[in-house]
């Protein structure tokens, strides 16, 4: 053995090339990307002889020639994906920044792109499905993922026809996330210093960021010559939250000996480094930005691992997150509306609602969060199905939305043409819905939070 190691240690070119040439001739599955799949030194020497089935997973992200290319080398192509989720993203030659785009956005950056759209956003997966004989297709409606109360904020995308795979007693076992975040001063609203904010038996929770402790509307921002926004008020919520996370993490592990660890009802998510994995997840680009330069204090992404050195924080657009799956996980919506330039307006708004603010129930009747007193929400990011689907489920244990539960909550059909949120079925026809009055309603009075308590 030893000389057969050292033989490959000090193997030239040309016996690598042999062994590796050996080693692929005796395998009988092969893991390739679908851009890999298209390159020409690998494709030609697959044609000769194609594989028995090709199966092609997280089909609804990739382009019609990424999936043309792998399926010319298949006897049988089985396609594995989730229409109801977002499609490909891209970069055009042009464009410099640093973040993918969407089919919508390089349309409104770039109108030469529009005659590109269809091919690239195209639903394909969607179509062919719909369009596919019952013999030749079917739907996984069973989920492990998620807590059942995180799947219940997704499940009108999936015609309410998911369900939870694990028994009850599987399910308190395995997705118990174990925070107990408490309102740690008098400030805030009505409630008691002391008083419970998240607990154990909450695994969705909407923290509201329409106002700060001053009264002032945390509405979010614009930079010039720019389509992404932030809302910095959401940025220091999360900042409150992940040291809350981190801090209740290291005493666990203070009290719990590191054997313990895999049977403990919060330690047993953590990673093989010792630390909880965590997710800040936004709709922008900007939100990312706001969140390194507040909750990060403007370190390299890397210091995170030293601010808080018992999680694993990962932040990013929705787009960059599909596919992936977090304990804990922080979703920004950073849009609430807005009142442009006028301040007088603003402190108008401010006074009026001042003696509401208390009154969650009064404050969602009001007027003033209809279209024409704030500006409507017009950017089509928060009404995206596939965005939002995306977005709340990929949590596993605690989903924390935080985002302006009054103005959110007039994304409906009531409210205007094409308001609320256009949800496609499996059998072709659409309907729209009050999507985030929806998902309040399923977390719960107990369930939402009023921002002021935490900061």
């Amino acid at each position: 053995r030893a000389s057969w190691i050292k033989e490959l240690e000090e193997a030239s070119a040309v016996t690598l090339r042999d062994l590796k040439e050996m080693y692929l001739r005796l395998v009988n599955v092969e893991g390739v990307t679908t851009s890999y799949s298209g390159m020409w030194s690998w494709y030609s020497d697959k044609l000769a002889e194609p594989f028995d089935i090709v199966i092609i997973d997280e089909i609804s992200k990739a382009t019609p020639p990424e999936i043309l290319m792998p399926c010319l080398l298949g006897r049988k192509c089985v396609l594995v994906g989730d229409h109801r989720q977002l499609p490909p993203t891209f970069k055009p030659a042009s464009y410099r920044g640093p973040d993918e785009l969407d089919a919508e956005q390089l349309a409104e950056m770039d109108k030469r792109a529009r005659g590109f759209e269809n091919m690239v956003k195209a639903a394909l997966f969607a179509e062919h499905f719909q369009n596919a004989h019952e013999s030749l297709k079917t739907t996984l409606r069973v989920q492990y993922r998620m807590h059942e109360d995180i799947m219940n904020c997704i499940n009108e995308f999936y015609e309410g026809q998911l369900s939870r795979g694990l028994t009850p007693e599987e399910q308190e076992e395995a997705k118990q996330h174990g925070f107990t975040i408490c309102k740690k001063d008098s400030g805030g609203s009505h409630l008691r210093e002391g008083s419970e904010l998240i607990n154990p038996g909450y695994h969705a929770v909407w923290i509201d960021s329409s106002f700060d402790r001053n009264g002032k509307f945390c509405c979010e921002t614009q930079r010039e010559g720019s389509t992404s926004r932030r809302n910095e008020r959401e940025a220091h919520l999360a900042r409150v939250l992940l040291d809350e996370f981190n801090s209740q993490i290291g005493e666990s592990k203070q009290n719990s000996a590191p054997e313990e660890w895999p049977e403990h009802h919060m330690l047993r998510h953590l990673d093989q480094d010792g630390r909880l994995p965590v997710a800040f997840i936004t709709f922008y680009a900007d939100q990312k930005r706001a969140f390194n330069e507040f909750a990060n204090e403007g370190m390299a992404w890397t210091a995170m691992r030293s601010r808080w050195e018992h999680l694993t924080v990962r932040a990013d657009t929705v787009d960059k997150f599909q596919g992936g799956e977090r304990p804990v996980v922080i979703v920004s919506m950073v849009v609430s509306g807005n009142f442009g330039a006028d301040p007088n307006q603003v402190e108008k708004f401010e006074s009026d609602m001042a003696d509401l603010i208390d009154s969650p129930a009064k404050m969602a009747e009001r007027k003033e969060f209809r279209p024409g007193r704030i500006a409507g929400i017009t950017t089509p990011f928060i009404r995206s199905p596939e965005r939002i689907n995306v977005a709340f489920s990929r949590a596993q244990n605690l989903l924390v939305i935080l985002g302006n539960r009054y103005s959110l909550n007039k994304i409906a059909p009531e409210s205007g043409k094409n308001q609320g949120v256009r949800i496609t079925r499996d059998d072709g026809s659409t309907i729209r819905r009050p999507i985030y009055r929806q998902i309040q309603y399923k977390i719960g009075e107990g369930g939402m939070v009023d921002g002021r308590d935490l900061l």
